[in-house]
C-alpha cells in the first residue's frame, strides 16, 4: 500500500516523523488498555465459538446449533475476522486479551489510513489528530474493540477507495480489496451502489463513451463481488449442491427478519421506530453536541458535498465524494430498512459521518476571505470541540471503573459455574440464550439445552440471563416458571444460577 501512495506523489512524500508514531503508538497502547477493561459482548462472546472450534476441532462451526448453518448465518462476522482470532487462539492460547489484538489492529489501521490521508490530501497533520480524537468521542466506541466485523469492513472500504482515488492505475485492485469488506459483513453489499455512482461521475482526460463507463462500472463490480463469490464456492464445495441450497434459503430467511417489513403495515409503530433511529444515529455520533447543532453539521456536509461534484472529479474529490455517498446510502438503510436499529450498524458510517465534518471545517475556512470571519470560525470551531468533544474522554475514563467490575463480575460468576462442573453438575441453558460470555470464560465449554416441564435430576443447574429478560421479557418470564430456586447471582446482576422445577428426587 506504501507504495501505492508514495507513487502517486509527485514532488512530495509522506515522512511519518517520530511524533506522529509517538502518537499512533499512544493512541494504540491506551485502546489497547481500555478494551481489557471491557466486559465480554454477547455478540462477541457469540463469534468466538467459531475460532475456539476450529483451534479445537478443526471446524468452522459454533458450539450451539440455534439455527441451521449457524457458523454463516447466526454469526454475521466473516472469516476475515475470525480466522486471525484463531491464529492468536492457537498460537497464545484462548482469552479475551488474544481475541481482542484483531480488532484493535483493524481499528488502529484505520486510524492510521485517515491520519496519512490527511496529511497526503490536506498536507496537515493536525486534521489527522483532531479526526482521531473526534473518533475515539463516538457514544459507545468500545464496540470498535469487540470481535465484530464493522471496524474491519470499514478499514476494507477506505483502504480501497484510497488506494483507487491515489492511483487510478489499480483500480480493479482497489475494488477486490472493498469486496472483502463483503466477506466480513454482508450488509456492506449495498456499497456497490455509491461505488458505482462514484466511477459514474468519475473523469479522465481522455473522454469517456457511455458505453465505455458502463463496461468500466460492470468490472468494477465484478471486482468488488469476487472475494463473496469466491466465499460462497468454497462454502458450496463443502456443502455439496444440495447442502448449499439448504443454507441458502436459512439465510434468506435471516436476511429477511432483518427488514422493517412487518413494522410498515403499522404507522404508528413505523413512525416511531423511524424517530428512534435517528436519535441513534444523532446521539451516537456526536453525543454531546445538541441535536439542532447536529442537524446543522449534517446541513454542512450536504452543502459541501454539491460543492465538490461541481467540480472536476480530482483524486481527492473522488474519495470525498465515495464516502459521502456510502454515509448517505447507509443512512437510507439504516432508518427506512434495517429493522434492527442496532447503532453499532451504523457506527462505520459515523465515523465516516466524522470525516466529512472535518472536511466541510477545512473546506469552508479556506473559503473564507475576510480574517475576522475566519478567525472567528475557528474560535468556534474550538469552542465545539473542548465543549462537545472533549468532556466525553473523562466520561468514558470514568466508565472504565464500572466496566472493569463488570468483567470481574463475569469471571467470578464463571469460576462459580466451574466449581459446581467440577462437582459433577450439568449446566443447562435456554434456547437462544446459552450465555455465551460464560461458556467462552471456561474455555469454550458447551453447556446442556434446557426444556421446561422435562424432569431434570438434582445435580442440574440453569443459567439464566438478565439480557434474556431484557429483549424477550415474556419469553424470560416463561422460563422463570420453570425454575426454582436460585443459588448464585453475579455481582453485577447479569448472571443466575438456578434449580430447575420438577427435579427427581
Amino acid at each position: 500500500m506504501s507504495r501505492v501512495f508514495l507513487s502517486s506523489f509527485s514532488e512530495r512524500i509522506i515522512v511519518f516523523k517520530i511524533y506522529d508514531w509517538v502518537i499512533l503508538s499512544v493512541i494504540f497502547i491506551c485502546s489497547y488498555y481500555y478494551s481489557l477493561f471491557l466486559p465480554l459482548n454477547f455478540d462477541e462472546a457469540y463469534n468466538l465459538q467459531v475460532p475456539i472450534r476450529l483451534v479445537t476441532n478443526q471446524r468452522y462451526d459454533t458450539i450451539y446449533h440455534t439455527r441451521n448453518y449457524d457458523a454463516f448465518t447466526s454469526i454475521t462476522t466473516g472469516p476475515t475476522v475470525l480466522f486471525p482470532v484463531a491464529f492468536f487462539f492457537k498460537i497464545l492460547g484462548i482469552g479475551i486479551l488474544q481475541a481482542r489484538i484483531v480488532p484493535i489492529m483493524f481499528f488502529y489501521a484505520l486510524l492510521v489510513m485517515f491520519y496519512i490521508l490527511s496529511i497526503y490530501y490536506f498536507d496537515n497533520r493536525m486534521y489527522g489528530f483532531t479526526l482521531t480524537l473526534m473518533i475515539l468521542s463516538i457514544s459507545q466506541i468500545e464496540i470498535a474493540f469487540y470481535v465484530l466485523g464493522e471496524i474491519a469492513s470499514l478499514f476494507f472500504l477506505i483502504l480501497g477507495i484510497a488506494i483507487w482515488s491515489t492511483d487510478n492505475r489499480y483500480k480493479y485492485l482497489s475494488f477486490v480489496i472493498m469486496g472483502l469488506s463483503v466477506v466480513t459483513k454482508l450488509y456492506f453489499i449495498f456499497s456497490i451502489i455509491p461505488l458505482s455512482i462514484t466511477l459514474l461521475l468519475s473523469k479522465s482526460k481522455n473522454k469517456y463513451l457511455l458505453k465505455q463507463k458502463i463496461v468500466e462500472i460492470l468490472l468494477c463490480s465484478l471486482c468488488f463481488v469476487l472475494p463473496f463469490f469466491v466465499y460462497e464456492s468454497i462454502k458450496l464445495i463443502n456443502f455439496g449442491f444440495g447442502g448449499y441450497l439448504k443454507y441458502y434459503n436459512v439465510l434468506r430467511e435471516f436476511a429477511r427478519s432483518q427488514i422493517v417489513e412487518d413494522v410498515i403495515q403499522q404507522n404508528d409503530l413505523y413512525i416511531d421506530l423511524l424517530r428512534q433511529k435517528l436519535i441513534t444515529i444523532a446521539k451516537g455520533i456526536f453525543p454531546k453536541i445538541p441535536t439542532p447543532l447536529t442537524g446543522l453539521l449534517f446541513v454542512g456536509i450536504k452543502i459541501n458535498f454539491f460543492n465538490h461534484i461541481r467540480q472536476e472529479v480530482t483524486k481527492y474529490r473522488r474519495f470525498y465524494i465515495a464516502l459521502y455517498l456510502l454515509f448517505v446510502t447507509y443512512l437510507i438503510w439504516f432508518v427506512f430498512i434495517d429493522a434492527m436499529g442496532w447503532w453499532r450498524r451504523m457506527l462505520p458510517f459515523g465515523i465516516v459521518a466524522l470525516y466529512l465534518v472535518c472536511d466541510f471545517f477545512r473546506t469552508w475556512l479556506n473559503h473564507l476571505k475576510s480574517q475576522l470571519l475566519y478567525i472567528s470560525f475557528k474560535l468556534i470551531i474550538a469552542f465545539m470541540f473542548i465543549a462537545f468533544i472533549l468532556p466525553t474522554f473523562t466520561e468514558r475514563y470514568a466508565n472504565m471503573q464500572y466496566y472493569h467490575q463488570a468483567l470481574i463480575a463475569q469471571r467470578k460468576f464463571a469460576e462459580r459455574v466451574n466449581h459446581y462442573i467440577v462437582k459433577g453438575y450439568k449446566i443447562g441453558v435456554y434456547g437462544w440464550w446459552q450465555a455465551p460470555e460464560i461458556s467462552f470464560l471456561l474455555g469454550g465449554v458447551k453447556f446442556k439445552h434446557f426444556q421446561c416441564g422435562k424432569k431434570y435430576s438434582k445435580n442440574f443447574l440453569v443459567i439464566y440471563t438478565k439480557l434474556h429478560e431484557n429483549i424477550l421479557p415474556q419469553d424470560a418470564e416463561r422460563l422463570r416458571h420453570c425454575l426454582s430456586d436460585m443459588i448464585e447471582v453475579s455481582a453485577d446482576q447479569q448472571y443466575y444460577l438456578y434449580t430447575p422445577k420438577n427435579n427427581n428426587p
